[in-house]
């Protein structure tokens, strides 16, 4: 099904509550990889170009079984809120058919953008059909505010920024509260999100490393001093940016995976992983403790769920996602 998007967003260091930079972008929705569209195995897939199938709703067997609710939520949809920071924050949790009671499954936690919402980011990261493909539970918080913003750090975004929520904490009570309601796996939690959101990812995985396993921030950058992120332990990254963003700069995204490849201390100069088109992934495998940094670049703006290539992230993302847990 095709869609139509209209929303605006803002990244830039001079945005603000009370004056986003309105930016309207309307476009279909891309259609989904072409049958000559390569993944390499670094990325999950299967020799013949496919991503391959990640465990579904199976607990990590490394460490003791997770405590799940007597009384879980079933599949489907649901619109909660929590109290946080003396607020009341709401996100959706999507429960896929696949999970099953009993059963620790993976959690992903999806951020939309600035000025932007949960609804909107529930069909355009393509993370609620990927929930439903690979069998993983998905949440999708709502931001702070008329324009609807994270605190990522100094500068992004809006009122987040300007009240300085705990935007790292309320992530953190999201993941306990959805514990508390069904068998999520507690290894295997991880955070993604665009823009506003993809910022957060970067500081989660910064800030909050004991938490999530790893993160796929999309069109960000590390938005709090970057000598600041000292996470404590190596945390597996992948990124993905436009090679035309017109609101964070290529550059900022390059510069924070490199942040990242020193963190791990990847040793190896990086691998083309993935290619199609213009757009292509390098990804750095010798690093610290097992974990990957991964950095794509596709041929896209600012919004690159819509890209030249067609190339649909959530696929390559939870690919490389579902590879890493908590130590």
């Amino acid at each position: 099904m095709r869609s139509l998007a209209l929303f605006t967003l803002c990244l830039t260091a001079s945005c603000s509550s009370d004056s986003p930079a309105p930016d309207a972008l309307a476009r279909d929705l891309a259609p989904g990889d072409s049958a000559g569209e390569r993944r390499a195995t670094d990325l999950g897939a299967t020799h013949d170009g496919k991503v391959a199938d990640a465990p579904i709703g199976k607990p990590d067997q490394s460490g003791p079984p997770p405590s799940c609710p007597p009384k879980p939520l079933g599949a489907g949809d649901h619109a909660l809120t929590i109290d946080f920071g003396g607020k009341t924050r709401d996100y959706d949790l999507h429960i896929p058919k696949a999970v099953k009671a009993g059963v620790a499954a993976p959690l992903v936690l999806d951020f939309h953008g600035f000025t932007s919402d949960k609804v909107q980011q529930r069909w355009l990261s393509g993370f609620l059909h990927e929930s439903d493909a690979r069998g993983f539970i998905v949440a999708h918080p709502n931001g702070y505010g008329a324009a609807r913003s994270w605190n990522a750090g100094a500068f992004c975004c809006g009122q987040a920024v300007a009240e300085k929520l705990d935007d790292v904490g309320l992530a953190k009570a999201i993941v306990q509260q959805i514990a508390g309601k069904v068998c999520v796996d507690a290894k295997r939690v991880y955070a993604t999100g665009i823009s506003n959101g993809g910022m957060l990812s970067h500081r989660l995985a910064c800030e909050a490393s004991s938490v999530f396993a790893a993160v796929a921030p999309v069109a960000g950058r590390i938005d709090i001093p970057i000598a600041s992120c000292a996470p404590g332990r190596p945390v597996s990254v992948i990124a993905f940016h436009g090679n035309n963003d017109e609101l964070v700069p290529y550059l900022d995204a390059k510069n924070a995976i490199a942040h990242w490849v020193k963190v791990d201390g990847c040793t190896d100069a990086g691998s083309v992983t993935f290619s199609k088109g213009k757009s292509s992934c390098t990804t750095y495998s010798s690093c610290k403790a097992g974990t990957h940094v991964s950095f794509c670049t596709l041929d896209a703006g600012h919004i690159s769920y819509w890209n030249g290539d067609n190339v649909t992230i959530a696929p390559l993302a939870w690919a490389f996602l579902s590879k890493f847990t908590l130590p």
